[in-house]
């Protein structure tokens, strides 16, 4: 009864749909792009710089081939979708404890990875029955 208990706990906390989760994914491509080019992120270093830029792009890419509402081609599975964006997320959150970084820049990459993963753990890998 216990693990039924706790399983119906998780899927209540999937309260994203794929679909918004789709948007968000686009929002967040933009931040990671731009966000190191307004704030120029080469002063700390061009690994620093480029590593959120590479992550925005390549997230770009794969979003565009996920089998959801958002994207342009439906080639990628949500749930490989999902785990690519859990990496990204990872990756982020642990380069800013890994390199050298400190105020803006590394509340950035902590936000960011932590946002990450935050909405790729709340996002439902299939559509909401009606019942």
């Amino acid at each position: 009864k216990l693990s039924l208990l706790k399983t119906r706990i998780l899927k209540s906390l999937k309260i994203i749909s794929p679909s918004f989760h789709g948007i968000l994914d686009y929002i967040v491509d933009v931040c990671l792009i731009c966000v190191p080019l307004i704030f120029d992120f080469k002063k700390v270093s061009s690994i620093v710089f480029w590593i959120p830029i590479g992550i925005g792009i390549s997230n770009f890419i794969y979003s565009m081939l996920t089998v959801y509402s958002t994207s342009l081609v439906k080639i990628i599975p949500l749930k490989l979708h999902l785990l690519f964006d859990y990496l990204a997320g990872i990756i982020l959150f642990s380069i800013a404890f890994i390199i050298p970084m400190e105020g803006f820049v590394k509340l950035f990459y902590i936000t960011m990875g932590v946002g990450i993963i935050l909405a790729t753990s709340f996002t439902r890998k299939k559509k909401k029955k009606n019942t």
